[in-house]
């Protein structure tokens, strides 16, 4: 009887040990967020790439989700056309870009209008990792507001913040490395709630033709990628196919030892 409660006092304390879902994902640097949600027919992504689900939710409130984040991208090549980083790549924070023309005031992206996603504003900073949250419709309309991210001070503070409040499903949102800081790998991990009605997650970049500033697009000319693991906690979250894969081997594992402990 003593075996057997260690057993299953063990495989518990395994499985408490899961976080609620974990799923890893690679986005390519050509994403375009402001397309999430859409049918692919006679939409058109502005020479991008349609995000994919990162993660996907049973909508209910409590439930908030972290980032784990690495890897590089660009924004075209240098020259007349194309940007100059301050630094010879751009992490998943963005970075101060210079132009040899047009727009140097960072990222100012206003919303088509159609569908339903919100614009996104960060001075001083562009190419970083951003999300939105969408319920199970297709986006469509103007979509809310846009928010506007700051790095010192300011009611979004990207580089400062260890949590950040739900934002509404169709606002596209910072997300950056995931940590506190710039581009710190030693920072604080950050929380972001999850919108009640949330039931699914896009990630992507915010990008456009005047040097990130204006209507979006000019996404055919980004490099690299990021890859981004999600996970979710304090919630019910749809568990992705790698963690159920996970569960998996730890009950065969639990089966294995109690029959030798047996």
């Amino acid at each position: 009887m003593k075996k057997r409660f260690l057993l299953f006092a063990f495989g518990g304390m395994l499985l408490a040990g899961l976080p609620t879902s974990l799923s890893a994902t690679v986005i390519d640097a050509k994403t375009n967020i402001f397309v999430a949600g859409q049918d692919s027919t006679g939409i058109n992504t502005m020479g991008g790439l349609f995000p994919t689900v990162a993660q996907t939710f049973v909508a209910g409130p409590g439930q908030t989700v972290q980032f784990s984040v690495s890897g590089v991208t660009g924004c075209g090549n240098t020259g007349v056309s194309g940007c100059v980083v301050a630094g010879t790549t751009i992490g998943a924070d963005g970075a101060t870009l210079s132009f040899s023309t047009g727009a140097q005031t960072g990222t100012n992206i206003s919303a088509l209008g159609t569908n339903g996603i919100s614009g996104i504003n960060f001075a001083g900073r562009e190419m970083f990792l951003v999300g939105v949250f969408l319920d199970n419709s297709v986006p469509t309309g103007a979509g809310p507001f846009t928010p506007t991210f700051v790095s010192t001070g300011g009611t979004f503070n990207a580089d400062t913040a260890t949590s950040f409040p739900a934002f509404l499903t169709g606002q596209v949102f910072f997300i950056g490395d995931g940590r506190t800081g710039f581009n710190n790998a030693a920072g604080t991990v950050q929380t972001w709630a999850v919108p009640t009605n949330a039931t699914r997650l896009f990630l992507g970049f915010a990008d456009a033709f005047d040097n990130f500033v204006g209507p979006w697009g000019a996404y055919g000319d980004n490099t690299g990628s990021l890859n981004v693991t999600v996970s979710v906690q304090n919630g019910t979250a749809i568990p992705e196919p790698n963690t159920i894969m996970l569960v998996g081997i730890v009950l065969i594992g639990l089966v294995f030892f109690r029959k030798r402990i047996t």
